[in-house]
């Protein structure tokens, strides 16, 4: 049986915990309404600071280094799906759970772009 994966908490995580820890999130639900960006700034911290828990495959290198060259302007879905998938394989964070309007922000795409490009440069181009 393969063994699952540690789920990482990230920045976003505890500063969530934090502000549900001292009704802080009620308050601003009050304030502010239901949709105040707390989600999206949760995502968004999720993927500050995280270094990388496992590496590429040979076959994620060589997908990522075709994507990558296609990444412009608005991303379409299938590529969406394919920077969250990465981040979650090489960083397990699991930003699968992010709702489908939190992961639509920009911010936290190229974020995720930005780490993932990190971890891809790292390797020896001559391979």
């Amino acid at each position: 049986m393969a063994k699952r994966k540690k789920k990482v908490e990230g920045l976003g995580d505890r500063v969530a915990k934090v502000t549900k820890a001292l009704k802080i999130d009620k308050v601003v639900n009050f304030v502010k309404g239901k949709d105040c960006g707390c989600d999206e700034r949760q995502a968004y911290l999720n993927t500050i600071g995280v270094e990388p828990i496992n590496c590429f495959t040979e076959e994620q290198y060589k997908l990522w280094g075709c994507l990558k060259e296609q990444l412009k302007g608005s991303l379409k879905k299938y590529e969406k799906d394919i920077i969250i998938a990465n981040f979650y394989e090489l960083f397990g964070v699991d930003n699968k759970e992010l709702c489908r309007d939190c992961s639509d922000s920009g911010k936290v795409f190229i974020n995720m772009i930005d780490k993932i490009n990190k971890v891809y440069n790292s390797y020896d181009s001559s391979r």
